[in-house]
């Protein structure tokens, strides 16, 4: 009873709600019941108003405010609270997790509104793809990599041009970077080096649609190639 009063402390709004739940599952423990309706109305992502920072910021507080009781529950190894529901309680909450650390991590306060937009797109998917939230096991974790590399890929199209947040050449973050009339960036060494070593004025992308270097283009590093480096790197 004292998780139920915690929580209905809390979210008051919920004593019907959970009245609704235990006239549907009678043999549910109240306390289980009190927290499974508290994840379902409270916690279930609204993806449609996930680009309000408010509606957010609300639902981060919401998660905090029941990790504690959360936490303390799936600890008590009773009957009462195991009942069969332990695993998808702790399944359930895991998710949860992984999505707000996703959140405070990736859109930080103070972002830039276009790249805020672009990963937003993303949070269901991010969301539907943790279905299986175990990160131990390599299909999860193959399937949430893939995700931020499309996030990663999609928020460098709006640094520069091209998408690519790599040299073309040594697969590192550019140094003194130089963007490329055919749209990829490298370090200004490493395209120099390629150029001398081949005598032919190319992109050293094996697969690029247009590799030739005009004559009149110098390979040079400016300083909005290097901001526009910096600032994805930063994201």
């Amino acid at each position: 009873v004292g998780w139920f009063n915690s929580i209905t402390s809390i979210y008051p709004d919920l004593v019907k709600d959970i009245e609704d739940l235990l006239e549907k599952s009678p043999n549910l423990p109240l306390n289980l019941a009190a927290l499974k309706t508290a994840m379902d109305k409270k916690l279930t992502p609204k993806f449609d108003e996930f680009d309000n920072d408010m509606t957010r910021e609300t639902w981060a507080r919401y998660v905090y405010q029941l990790q504690s009781i959360v936490e303390q529950m799936v600890k008590v190894k009773s009957v009462q609270v195991l009942n069969g529901n332990l695993e998808a309680i702790r399944s359930s909450w895991t998710r949860i997790q992984i999505l707000r650390l996703f959140l405070h991590h990736v859109i930080p306060p103070n972002m830039d509104p276009l790249l805020k937009k672009t990963v937003l797109a993303k949070v269901k998917t991010v969301w539907m793809t943790l279905k299986n939230p175990d990160m131990k096991t390599h299909a999860t974790f193959k399937n949430v990599i893939q995700v931020l590399k499309i996030i990663n890929v999609q928020a460098a199209k709006l640094h520069y041009t091209g998408g690519v947040n790599e040299c073309i050449r040594c697969e590192e973050i550019p140094k003194c970077a130089v963007a490329l009339p055919c749209g990829h960036v490298g370090c200004e060494d490493c395209l120099l080096e390629f150029v001398e070593q081949r005598r032919e004025r190319r992109c050293p992308g094996e697969r690029c649609k247009t590799p030739k270097i005009p004559d009149d283009f110098e390979i040079k590093s400016t300083f909005d190639v290097n901001e526009a480096v910096k600032k994805h790197g930063e994201f």
